[in-house]
């Protein structure tokens, strides 16, 4: 029993260790060890320090996927506001955001798809296209000069995207709209 007990709070402080690293990489306080360290001083036999190791291993894995869930967010989001804030740049597309974030273009893509369920590009053509359905209701403005605003290389471009978008031309939609 006593030296199970050493087995046991010497994998506790390798968790600890592992757990405060992570804490402090992330600004993160996880998992508190110290009910777990009280647990184990209390056992009188090698079952129960068995369920209280699975116990530490349960909520060890709670608190990664925790994590993984917070760095997903993060990662997307990241994404999301730079599309956001450069979407007017005809030069944004997925290697452009894959050098400001530096990262594998190919990597960056399929990582987008698998967390959003969305392709990159077409992330970046809806931000465009929703974006430039309020620039249509300006009637001052024409749909080439609308297509330069919202970072399409000209007119044509735009009008493509509008319409594998939306289903209709932008003219269309104007239209539709009263515009």
């Amino acid at each position: 029993l006593g030296m199970g007990k050493c087995v046991m709070f010497s994998m506790m402080n390798t968790i600890t260790q592992a757990l405060y690293g992570l804490s402090n990489s992330l600004g993160n306080n996880l998992l508190n060890c110290d009910d777990f360290v009280e647990k184990l001083l209390k056992c009188q036999n090698m079952s129960g320090m068995k369920h209280v190791l699975d116990d530490i291993f349960h909520s060890v894995e709670n608190e990664l996927v925790l994590i993984g869930e917070i760095e997903r967010n993060k990662f997307t989001e990241t994404i999301e506001n730079y599309v956001s804030q450069n979407y007017m740049n005809y030069n944004l597309n997925i290697s452009n955001i894959a050098e400001h974030l530096k990262m594998n273009p190919t990597y960056l893509s399929r990582k987008f798809r698998d967390q959003t369920g969305e392709n990159l590009l077409d992330y970046i053509n809806k931000v465009r296209i929703s974006k430039s359905k309020d620039l249509l209701y300006n009637p001052k403005l024409s749909i080439n000069r609308i297509a330069e605003l919202v970072g399409y290389v000209n007119g044509n471009a735009f009008i493509r995207s509008f319409k594998r978008y939306e289903g209709i031309t932008p003219g269309n939609y104007r239209k539709i709209h009263n515009i």
